[in-house]
């Protein structure tokens, strides 16, 4: 054989190589999706995964750098989730109050059906101290711009930066409520904590200056 055509070989073996990866990493992101919803991101383990997917441990790391990258595959599908829950959500309300307030109890419906994705958004933290990577915080970028839309319709004069920094801080209050409620040594009913939010939403949607 001579050297083109070994060249051509390996590049005609590349795009097998390419799609067993594929199928892998979305396999492994699959397993890791299934076990986050059980067992929690806490207790993921990458030999149990390799178990699951029948291959080996240093096969996971062909395909993810390590389990940090796993995982945030995994939240990315939550984010995903989310963001598809919340444009429904935003779908059909009469008013920007009644958007919010439908925005909240969608936010409360994810995080009770799917509690193990849902903890995982926030319990995870990436070793060394690492920064998120841009795709991640684009997406999560995006799941702010649901809370942004009815703000701007009852505070226009707010800026892009005034209204962006103010959907944060909405969000806070709704998952505040929610995460305390869900997973605070007290737990409080669904159909309690979705009243909590309607008041709290609505409270704010009143606010009689959201720049002060």
């Amino acid at each position: 054989m001579n050297i083109v055509q070994d060249k051509n070989e390996h590049r005609s073996r590349r795009p097998a190589t390419l799609v067993r990866r594929s199928d892998l990493a979305a396999r492994l992101t699959d397993l890791a999706e299934s076990a986050i919803s059980t067992i929690g991101v806490q207790d993921l383990r990458a030999r149990a995964l390799a178990d699951a997917a029948g291959c080996s441990v240093g096969a996971i790391y062909t395909v993810f750098p390590d389990l940090d990258e796993l995982i945030l595959a995994v939240n990315g599908r939550t984010l995903d989730a989310i963001d598809a829950a919340m444009t429904l959500a935003a779908q059909g309300a009469p008013t920007p109050e009644a958007q919010m307030e439908s925005l909240a109890s969608r936010y409360l419906d994810y995080a009770t059906n799917h509690r193990g994705r849902w903890n995982a958004l926030f319990q995870h933290r990436m070793a060394g101290a690492r920064a998120m990577p841009d795709w991640y915080a684009a997406r999560l970028a995006a799941a702010f711009t649901h809370i942004e839309a009815p703000i701007h319709v009852l505070q226009p004069e707010l800026d892009k930066a005034a209204c962006a920094q103010f959907a944060r801080t909405v969000f806070s209050a709704v998952h505040g409520v929610v995460e305390l409620g869900l997973g605070g040594k007290t737990m409080t009913p669904p159909d309690i904590l979705r009243v909590q939010l309607r008041k709290v939403v609505a409270a704010i949607a009143r606010g009689s200056d959201l720049r002060g």
